[in-house]
Formats: C-alpha cells, sequence, structure tokens
C-alpha cells in the first residue's frame, strides 16, 4: 500500500517552466546556457523590471495571445440596430 500526498502551493520543481516564459508582459532574453537569463517584467510599476528568478505565481499574469478588450474593441464588427433587417422566410404571395 503507497499513499500519495499532493502539496499545493508549494515550493516550485526545478523542471517547472516560469509564468513569464508565456505572459505577453516578459520580455525574456535567454543565452546558450540554461542560467543565461534576462526577464523584464512590463506589468511591474518600474516598468521594464529586472525579475531575478522564475515565477510560479503573478498577480499580472496574461497569457500571450489571449487578446486585451481594447484589442478585441478594435476588430469587432458595428452593427447599427436601424440598419437591421428582419431575417428568415418571407411569406408567399396568392
Amino acid at each position: 500500500m503507497s499513499l500519495h500526498i499532493k502539496v499545493h502551493d508549494g515550493t516550485m520543481r526545478g523542471d517547472m517552466k516560469s509564468l513569464c516564459d508565456t505572459c505577453r508582459w516578459a520580455k525574456v532574453t535567454a543565452g546558450y546556457r540554461e542560467k543565461d537569463r534576462l526577464v523584464h517584467c512590463g506589468a511591474c510599476k518600474a516598468n521594464n523590471a529586472l525579475v531575478p528568478f522564475p515565477v510560479a505565481r503573478c498577480s499580472e499574469y496574461d497569457k500571450k495571445g489571449s487578446m486585451l478588450k481594447s484589442e478585441m474593441e478594435n476588430i469587432a464588427l458595428i452593427i447599427d440596430p436601424e440598419r437591421v433587417h428582419v431575417c428568415g422566410f418571407a411569406p408567399t404571395k396568392d
């Protein structure tokens, strides 16, 4: 019999990726070695602050590829309710 224990919000394992790798606000510069890496956070109050460690949780995290509300508003189709016509089948004329 084996006992499995899951610890929530524990210490980050070494093989886990930093949230910064997939964050819209991060500027990640990587070298050839794993430790040759600079991460600048554009969401920090001190704009472009250097992040010296892998990040497990962040209140400003915003996944790359997801659209901001303002971006969605820019591509939205504006529908004028005055010009909307009734759609569907027309009644037959006898």
